[in-house]
Order: C-alpha cells, then structure tokens, then sequence
C-alpha cells in the first residue's frame, strides 16, 4: 500500500509561539474584519469569537457546557466542529473551542470561523497547554492533535512519538495537576483519539474477521506504536488518577478536507489534475484550431486532433492520462466521518472512564473498490499504473472492526454512504485543484 494511507490527517506541531505572535494575531485580527467570506476560509482569525450563532434548539439539560478539540482543523476535528454547532450540541456556537497550529487551513472550518473560538498554539508545549485549560476549564475535550500519517511515520518517527505521546502526555497531566487545584472540574472528560494501527499483526490473527478490543495490540508503525503508547498514558491516568479518559480505537473515516497523504484523498487530487491537464489542453487545442481555420480555411476541432482532451474517448487503455497507485488488495473497515461524528461526541460524554472502543461501521472495502468509485466519476478516461514507490514495508491486509461494543453504548447504527462520500471528495478536489490554479 502507499506511503499515503488511509490514516488521518498529518498535524505538524511548530515549536512555542514566537515573540512576534501578538503583533501576528492582531494583523489577523485586522484582516479578518475586512475580508470576504471566501478569504475568511483561508485566512487566520482572531483568538476570539467575532460571531456568535443563535442556539436553535433547547440547550441539554439546561446546563452550559464547553467543548475543546485539539487538532480541530483537520478532516474528523472540523466535522466534530460543524456537527457540535449545527446541532447545538453546546448551546452557543461560542462554546465550541478548536486549539489549532498558527500555520493551520482553515478551510475545513469555511463557514464557521467567526461563529466559534478559535485558540492558537502547540500541544507539545506543556507550559501552554496547562494555562490553555486553567483559562477554559472545558467541560469536555477532544484530543484529536496528532502526527497521524502511517506513512509519514516510517519517515518521522521521532516527530511521530513526540506529537502522539508527549502532546497525549501534556494534555493529560494538565488536567491532573488543575484538577488537584481546583483551577477544573474533576468531571471533566476527555477522549483520546486512538486508532485501528494498534491492532497491527493482530489483523491476522483474525483472519480478516471484525476485530474486538479484547484483541492484543501488536502495531508494526510507528504511528502505531505511538497510538498505543498514547492508549496506555490514557488509561494510566484514569486509573491511578481517576481522570475521566475514555479512547476512541478510530477506523478509516471519510470527508472532505483530508490530506493528501491518505490514499483516497490523494486518488481523488490526481484526477482532479489530470482533468485540469486535460481542460488546460483542450483549451490550447481550440485555440490552435482557430488560428488554423483562420490561416487555412479547414475545418478543425480539439475533439477531432485530441479527443481525450474532451473527455470522449471510449477507452481508458488509450489515455494520456495516468493515476499512480500502491497496493490496491488491501481492505478497510470504512466509515463516513459524518455518520461517526455524533457519536464521538456521546461516546465523550456517556464512555466508561479507561475503556477503549472501537469506532468502525463493520463493513469493509477494498482500496480497489475506493478507487473505481472515484474513477467512474472522472471526466476523461483514465489509465491505471502501478507504483512500486508507494508501497509500506508493512500492512495489515485485512482491518475490520467489531463495534458492538459501542453500539450497545450508544445505539449507534452505522449508516455510512460512501458513493457519496467518495464524489463529496472528489468535488472538493477539483475545488482545491482549480483554486491553486488560480481558476
């Protein structure tokens, strides 16, 4: 399989914020105020929340609650985002707070920027992060912040255990040394993003079958290794300090927003290139026609010298135009992060503290499948080739999860529809491709 797999999306910690970082957030401030809705996606708001949304439905139980995701920008953290404000989970959209990097995108959160809080800095600054949540005192956080790239890991293994343990580490013992001073509340609950890499070789064990959270934990990645590592730093300190930490062992999750570094998402970057070459070729070819017609009097079309360039080419054997991919044999348990995100916010609340559960919808897909789904919706025919570059030195073959566990805790069912979810992806590529383009 790719280097880009199917993993969640690469967080890159900075180091401390620099001494020009209040000069830098006020000029944000500024730019922010004057922007566009659509400069507003890209560009770096305030620390604070210039909008704050009406609550259309009753707040729960009547009690305020605030919620804190680290890691909030990438592809799982920013449809938590959108799911917590739209169905007012917490009441005022003010009190949904994503921690981000300095140099985070922040177009997963279009449309929401100006309507929640956005807070800046780096979970591997324990200094930080403890002064964050004395200032908070967040009812609940989401510990998504990670270096979460399979592949990357092999590549940045010590940035992998650094961000994934050491940020796991700071968060936690914050907590545990606030709430010894009464600076939070002792109820505060926290769920630790984990993932399916911790299975590992216990993949074969299984023979491909759902696998339980009583299976052995055997990672052969960095990544993880450092997610059971961050596992373990979890459940040690809800038993030794009776911190209210409950892990979510998350399995493939689809959105828009990914990184390319995950094989679908990188699947759908390509054709969206290769389309952009084609339409780029096309339009060179009506222009070539032209003057052709004007110099010579003939009949001449884009279609009739390069018919791939419109797309109407029968055969995809026949295409100049080449996606690049690893192992396709392997199969993922897959779910759509739309479908998962309500639940992660009831597994926070309801989860038993020191217990881990998977997060999966049970039904598996081969990368193939993923791919071909992606494929009968390009709009020029497309070769496929095999890259002996983005193969791992490790995989597991099979990834199936046994969420029972959780379904029997939340009543979840499952409802992922991945036809969908695929074209979402691949519309927000030609999007992202089209933009970087300058079209």
């Amino acid at each position: 399989m790719a280097p880009s797999c199917w993993f969640f999306p690469f967080f890159h910690f900075s180091s401390a914020t620099r001494p020009f970082s209040l000069l830098r957030a006020l000029c944000i401030h500024f730019v922010l105020v004057l922007a566009t809705p659509a400069q507003q996606a890209t560009a770096a708001p305030s620390t604070t929340t210039a909008t704050t949304s009406a609550c259309r439905t009753p707040l729960r139980d009547g009690v305020t609650e605030q919620i804190l995701i680290t890691g909030g920008t990438g592809m799982i953290g920013s449809q938590l985002v959108k799911h917590a404000v739209d169905n007012c989970e917490f009441g005022s959209a003010k009190n949904v707070i994503v921690l981000a990097r300095w140099r985070s995108n922040l177009r997963n959160l279009k449309g929401y920027v100006h309507r929640i809080q956005l807070e800046y800095g780096d979970v591997t600054d324990s200094f930080f992060v403890t002064n964050l949540l004395k200032k908070l005192k967040p009812d609940y956080v989401f510990h998504f912040a990670a270096q979460a790239i399979n592949g990357v890991s092999f590549g940045s293994a010590s940035l992998s255990l650094n961000v994934n343990i050491i940020g796991t580490l700071n968060v936690l013992e914050a907590v545990r040394v606030l709430q010894n001073s009464g600076d939070v509340s002792k109820e505060m609950r926290i769920l630790v993003a984990g993932s399916s890499a911790e299975y590992g070789a216990a993949a074969i064990d299984w023979e491909g079958t759902p696998i339980p959270e009583t299976a052995h934990l055997k990672p052969f990645t960095p990544y993880g290794v450092s997610k059971v590592a961050q596992e373990n730093l979890a459940m040690m300190y809800a038993t030794t300090y009776n911190l209210k930490t409950i892990v979510a062992r998350i399995f493939i999750q689809m959105a828009e927003g990914g990184t390319d570094q995950l094989s679908l998402q990188n699947f759908a970057k390509q054709i969206a290139e290769l389309e952009s070459q084609a339409e780029r070729e096309r339009e060179d070819l009506e222009h070539a026609c032209k003057i052709k017609k004007t110099n010579s009097n003939q009949t001449c079309s884009a279609t009739s010298i390069h018919p791939e360039a419109t797309g109407r080419s029968s055969s995809s054997s026949n295409s100049n135009y080449t996606l690049y991919h690893g192992d396709l044999s392997t199969s993922r348990d897959v779910t759509d992060v739309a479908d998962s995100a309500p639940v992660f916010l009831k597994l926070c609340r309801i989860g038993k503290p020191g217990e881990a559960y998977n997060v999966g919808s049970g039904i598996g897909y081969t990368i193939k499948d993923m791919l071909q789904l992606l494929t009968k919706e390009a709009k020029i025919p497309i070769n496929l080739e095999f890259d002996r570059s983005r193969l791992r030195s490790a995989d597991e073959k099979t990834l199936l999860a046994d969420n029972s566990k959780l379904r029997k805790l939340t009543g979840w069912v499952p409802n992922p529809n991945i036809t969908v979810t695929a074209n979402n992806i691949l519309q927000h590529w030609r999007e992202e491709v089209a933009m970087r383009n300058g079209q």
